[in-house]
Protein backbone atom coordinates (compact mmCIF):
# COMPACT_ATOMS: atom_id res chain seq x y z
CA UNK A 1 0.00 0.00 0.00
CA UNK A 2 2.91 2.61 0.34
CA UNK A 3 4.38 1.91 -2.31
CA UNK A 4 1.12 2.46 -4.23
CA UNK A 5 0.59 5.74 -2.39
CA UNK A 6 4.20 6.92 -2.83
CA UNK A 7 3.54 6.36 -7.00
CA UNK A 8 0.24 8.62 -6.27
CA UNK A 9 2.18 11.42 -4.24
CA UNK A 10 4.97 11.34 -7.16
CA UNK A 11 2.22 11.49 -10.24
CA UNK A 12 0.33 14.45 -7.43
CA UNK A 13 3.69 16.20 -6.99
CA UNK A 14 4.39 16.76 -10.56
CA UNK A 15 0.49 17.73 -11.43
CA UNK A 16 0.66 20.67 -8.77
CA UNK A 17 4.47 21.29 -10.11
CA UNK A 18 2.87 21.93 -13.33
CA UNK A 19 -0.21 23.87 -12.64
CA UNK A 20 1.91 26.27 -10.24
CA UNK A 21 4.63 27.09 -13.11
CA UNK A 22 1.27 27.86 -15.38
CA UNK A 23 -0.94 29.64 -13.15
CA UNK A 24 1.97 31.51 -11.25
CA UNK A 25 4.44 34.17 -12.27
CA UNK A 26 7.28 33.24 -10.12
CA UNK A 27 10.26 34.33 -12.42
CA UNK A 28 8.60 37.84 -12.26
CA UNK A 29 9.46 38.31 -8.36
CA UNK A 30 12.39 35.75 -8.38
CA UNK A 31 11.05 32.93 -6.73
CA UNK A 32 12.96 29.81 -7.25
CA UNK A 33 12.23 26.03 -5.63
CA UNK A 34 14.12 25.33 -2.63
CA UNK A 35 12.11 22.44 -0.76
CA UNK A 36 10.36 19.64 -1.97
CA UNK A 37 8.42 16.53 -0.12
CA UNK A 38 7.80 13.43 -2.22
CA UNK A 39 6.83 10.73 0.57
CA UNK A 40 3.85 8.11 1.30
CA UNK A 41 2.32 8.77 4.07
CA UNK A 42 1.52 12.66 3.36
CA UNK A 43 0.68 15.32 1.01
CA UNK A 44 3.36 16.50 -1.65
CA UNK A 45 5.04 19.66 -0.87
CA UNK A 46 6.56 22.48 -2.58
CA UNK A 47 8.42 25.44 -1.04
CA UNK A 48 9.79 28.61 -3.64
CA UNK A 49 12.14 31.33 -1.90
CA UNK A 50 12.78 34.76 -3.26
CA UNK A 51 14.87 37.64 -1.41
CA UNK A 52 11.59 38.29 0.56
CA UNK A 53 9.69 35.13 1.84
CA UNK A 54 8.78 31.80 1.17
CA UNK A 55 5.81 30.56 -0.15
CA UNK A 56 4.51 27.20 0.70
CA UNK A 57 2.53 25.38 -1.73
CA UNK A 58 0.59 21.79 -0.11
CA UNK A 59 -1.00 19.62 -2.28
CA UNK A 60 -3.66 18.33 0.43
CA UNK A 61 -6.99 16.32 -0.23
CA UNK A 62 -9.98 17.57 0.11
CA UNK A 63 -12.15 17.01 3.28
CA UNK A 64 -16.08 18.09 3.33
CA UNK A 65 -16.96 17.44 7.22
CA UNK A 66 -14.27 14.72 8.09
CA UNK A 67 -15.14 12.68 4.34
CA UNK A 68 -12.52 12.67 1.98
CA UNK A 69 -12.86 12.49 -1.78
CA UNK A 70 -10.95 11.75 -4.68
CA UNK A 71 -9.11 14.97 -5.55
CA UNK A 72 -6.65 17.26 -3.87
CA UNK A 73 -6.76 21.32 -3.44
CA UNK A 74 -3.33 23.78 -3.10
CA UNK A 75 -2.98 25.25 0.44
CA UNK A 76 -0.79 28.58 0.13
CA UNK A 77 0.80 29.56 3.01
CA UNK A 78 3.84 32.62 3.19
CA UNK A 79 6.93 32.66 5.82
CA UNK A 80 9.53 35.27 6.74
CA UNK A 81 13.32 33.52 5.38
CA UNK A 82 13.37 31.99 8.80
CA UNK A 83 10.58 29.90 8.36
CA UNK A 84 10.90 25.84 9.05
CA UNK A 85 10.72 23.14 5.92
CA UNK A 86 8.06 20.99 7.99
CA UNK A 87 5.60 23.93 8.15
CA UNK A 88 5.65 23.30 12.37
CA UNK A 89 6.41 25.77 14.72
CA UNK A 90 9.48 27.79 15.17
CA UNK A 91 11.18 29.31 18.22
CA UNK A 92 10.34 32.87 18.35
CA UNK A 93 10.87 35.51 21.15
CA UNK A 94 11.76 34.64 24.80
CA UNK A 95 12.22 30.68 23.05
CA UNK A 96 8.12 31.11 22.74
CA UNK A 97 6.54 28.85 20.15
CA UNK A 98 5.39 30.92 17.39
CA UNK A 99 3.54 30.12 13.88
CA UNK A 100 6.01 30.63 10.89
CA UNK A 101 3.53 30.09 7.89
CA UNK A 102 1.12 32.78 7.48
CA UNK A 103 -2.22 32.79 5.04
CA UNK A 104 -3.15 35.67 3.28
CA UNK A 105 -6.56 35.57 3.76
CA UNK A 106 -7.74 38.09 5.65
CA UNK A 107 -5.52 39.77 8.04
CA UNK A 108 -2.64 40.43 5.33
CA UNK A 109 -4.93 41.62 3.20
CA UNK A 110 -6.64 43.87 5.22
CA UNK A 111 -3.40 45.16 6.96
CA UNK A 112 -2.39 45.69 3.38
CA UNK A 113 -5.82 47.73 2.46
CA UNK A 114 -5.22 49.35 5.21
CA UNK A 115 -8.13 48.86 7.43
CA UNK A 116 -8.24 49.36 11.08
CA UNK A 117 -8.60 46.21 13.00
CA UNK A 118 -11.71 47.54 14.32
CA UNK A 119 -13.18 47.98 10.56
CA UNK A 120 -12.20 44.32 10.26
CA UNK A 121 -13.89 43.11 13.38
CA UNK A 122 -16.99 45.08 11.53
CA UNK A 123 -17.10 43.23 8.75
CA UNK A 124 -15.57 46.05 6.18
CA UNK A 125 -12.55 43.61 5.62
CA UNK A 126 -15.13 40.49 4.47
CA UNK A 127 -15.01 41.24 0.71
CA UNK A 128 -11.21 42.67 0.12
CA UNK A 129 -11.34 44.51 -3.21
CA UNK A 130 -8.82 42.31 -5.11
CA UNK A 131 -10.96 39.17 -4.09
CA UNK A 132 -13.71 40.56 -5.38
CA UNK A 133 -12.27 41.44 -8.42
CA UNK A 134 -10.91 38.36 -9.38
CA UNK A 135 -14.11 36.73 -8.83
CA UNK A 136 -15.69 38.56 -11.36
CA UNK A 137 -13.20 37.71 -14.02
CA UNK A 138 -12.65 34.71 -16.02
CA UNK A 139 -10.02 33.57 -14.05
CA UNK A 140 -12.16 32.17 -10.87
CA UNK A 141 -13.54 29.85 -13.68
CA UNK A 142 -12.35 26.73 -15.28
CA UNK A 143 -13.30 24.12 -17.83
CA UNK A 144 -15.55 21.27 -17.22
CA UNK A 145 -13.09 18.95 -17.86
CA UNK A 146 -10.39 20.79 -15.23
CA UNK A 147 -12.98 20.23 -12.66
CA UNK A 148 -11.23 17.69 -10.94
CA UNK A 149 -8.23 20.59 -10.46
CA UNK A 150 -10.59 23.58 -10.76
CA UNK A 151 -10.10 24.61 -6.88
CA UNK A 152 -6.85 24.58 -7.15
CA UNK A 153 -6.56 26.38 -10.49
CA UNK A 154 -8.02 29.18 -8.94
CA UNK A 155 -6.40 29.23 -5.68
CA UNK A 156 -3.26 29.60 -7.98
CA UNK A 157 -4.16 32.37 -10.13
CA UNK A 158 -6.06 34.27 -7.30
CA UNK A 159 -2.91 34.34 -5.48
CA UNK A 160 -0.79 35.67 -8.67
CA UNK A 161 -3.35 38.25 -8.81
CA UNK A 162 -2.61 38.90 -5.52
CA UNK A 163 1.15 39.29 -6.08
CA UNK A 164 0.33 41.60 -9.20
CA UNK A 165 -2.39 43.64 -7.16
CA UNK A 166 -0.44 44.35 -4.27
CA UNK A 167 3.18 43.85 -5.88
CA UNK A 168 6.64 44.50 -3.32
CA UNK A 169 3.84 46.04 -1.04
CA UNK A 170 3.06 42.26 0.32
CA UNK A 171 6.29 40.92 0.14
CA UNK A 172 7.60 43.99 2.18
CA UNK A 173 5.07 42.66 4.92
CA UNK A 174 7.14 39.34 5.21
CA UNK A 175 10.73 41.01 4.91
CA UNK A 176 13.26 40.49 7.13
CA UNK A 177 15.02 43.39 6.91
CA UNK A 178 11.54 45.47 7.32
CA UNK A 179 11.21 43.91 11.30
CA UNK A 180 9.33 47.58 11.96
CA UNK A 181 6.56 46.44 9.27
CA UNK A 182 6.45 43.27 10.93
CA UNK A 183 5.81 44.00 14.18
CA UNK A 184 2.86 46.54 13.15
CA UNK A 185 1.24 43.46 11.18
CA UNK A 186 1.61 41.59 14.35
CA UNK A 187 -0.15 44.20 16.54
CA UNK A 188 -3.02 44.23 14.00
CA UNK A 189 -3.11 40.56 13.67
CA UNK A 190 -3.79 40.29 17.36
CA UNK A 191 -5.95 43.57 18.06
CA UNK A 192 -8.60 41.96 15.68
CA UNK A 193 -8.58 38.70 17.55
CA UNK A 194 -8.23 40.19 21.22
CA UNK A 195 -11.41 42.41 19.87
CA UNK A 196 -12.99 39.30 18.67
CA UNK A 197 -12.34 37.58 21.61
CA UNK A 198 -14.00 41.00 23.55
CA UNK A 199 -16.87 40.54 21.85
CA UNK A 200 -17.42 36.89 22.34
CA UNK A 201 -16.70 37.04 26.33
CA UNK A 202 -19.50 40.03 26.68
CA UNK A 203 -21.97 37.75 24.62
CA UNK A 204 -20.82 34.86 26.70
CA UNK A 205 -21.29 36.75 29.58
CA UNK A 206 -25.32 37.45 28.82
CA UNK A 207 -26.77 35.55 31.44
CA UNK A 208 -23.87 34.19 33.17
CA UNK A 209 -22.54 37.01 35.12
CA UNK A 210 -19.90 35.15 37.58
CA UNK A 211 -18.73 33.09 34.99
CA UNK A 212 -14.62 32.94 34.53
CA UNK A 213 -12.99 33.89 31.98
CA UNK A 214 -9.33 33.43 31.06
CA UNK A 215 -7.26 36.20 29.88
CA UNK A 216 -6.28 36.66 25.84
CA UNK A 217 -3.37 34.96 24.72
CA UNK A 218 -2.00 36.53 21.80
CA UNK A 219 -0.71 34.65 18.78
CA UNK A 220 3.05 34.51 18.38
CA UNK A 221 4.05 35.17 14.84
CA UNK A 222 7.28 34.71 14.13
Amino acid sequence: MSDYRLEQNKRDYEELLGLINKNVDLKMWGFVQTYSRIVADTFPLIIYDNQWCRVRFEYNWVDYAGLSIFKREAKIRYGRLHATNDGGYILGPNEKKAIGWHALRYYVINFLDNLSPQEVVDGKGRDPRVINKFERTGLAWVLPEESRIGGTIVELRLHNRIWEYYGQKLFDVFDLRNPELWIKYVQFHNEIKRLRYEAWKAKEKIGKPFKRFDDFEPDELW
